[in-house]
C-alpha cells in the first residue's frame, strides 16, 4: 500500500505544482472555488504524504506534524514561484493550503486508526 501511496502523493504534488505554475487570467468571483480547490488538493496531498511515509518507526504524531508542515511549506513554495509565471501569489492561499493539509492529515489518520483496529476477521475483545 505504501508504494502505490508514494506514487499518488508524488503525482498529486507535480499536479499541483504545474496547474499552479500555468499562467491563467485573474477572474474575481471564482476567489471562494478558488480556496476549496486549495483545500482539496493539499488535503489529497496531505493525506497520501501521511500513507506513503508511515510506518512502524515513526511516532504517528511525529508523521502528523511532518506532513501538515511540508505540505504547508510546498504550498508556500509555489506561491512564491506564482510570482515568476504571471501569477500572484496569496496569503489567503497559503492559509487554504495548511487548512487542507490539517483535513487531509485528519483524515489519513482516522483511516489509518481503522485500519490497524477494525480489520476484519480480527478478534475484538469487549
Amino acid at each position: 500500500m505504501r508504494k502505490v501511496s508514494k506514487i499518488f502523493f508524488l503525482f498529486i504534488a507535480l499536479s499541483i505544482l504545474v496547474l499552479s505554475l500555468i499562467p491563467v487570467p485573474q477572474v474575481e468571483f471564482v476567489q471562494f472555488s478558488d480556496k476549496i480547490t486549495h483545500i482539496i488538493a493539499y488535503g489529497l496531498l496531505a493525506c497520501f504524504f501521511v500513507f506513503a511515509f508511515s510506518s512502524g518507526n515513526i511516532h504517528f504524531r511525529l508523521l502528523s506534524l511532518i506532513s501538515i508542515t511540508a505540505c504547508t511549506f510546498y504550498g508556500g513554495i509555489i506561491e512564491i514561484l506564482q510570482s515568476f509565471v504571471q501569477r500572484s501569489p496569496e496569503f489567503m492561499d497559503l492559509v487554504a493550503d495548511f487548512t487542507g493539509s490539517v483535513i487531509g492529515t485528519i483524515i489519513a489518520t482516522i483511516v489509518m486508526f481503522i485500519r490497524k483496529h477494525y480489520r476484519p476477521g480480527h478478534d475484538r475483545k469487549s
